[in-house]
């Protein structure tokens, strides 16, 4: 088993995200929540593209987004 530090699932998901998703104004958009420390919007960013199919997760992915929610989002 793998442990990630908690300030390493940023840079993990943005990643991810970026791998997947070709808009690049959401990508814009989410970094700077994420640099804004607005990480409740972050949040949502990540949510919508998770539930409008853009960004299909891996386990892995879940699990970050999960460590996300409640050490910074929540």
């Amino acid at each position: 088993m793998v442990v990630v530090e908690m300030n390493n699932i940023i840079p993990l998901l943005v990643e991810s995200v970026k791998s997947q998703v070709q808009d690049s104004q959401i990508i814009k958009e989410l970094t700077e929540k994420l640099e804004q420390k607005k990480y409740r919007q972050a949040f949502l960013i990540f949510n919508n593209l998770k539930e409008s199919g853009k960004w299909v997760l891996n386990e892995s992915d879940e699990k970050h987004l999960e460590e996300f929610w409640w050490e910074y989002a929540n």
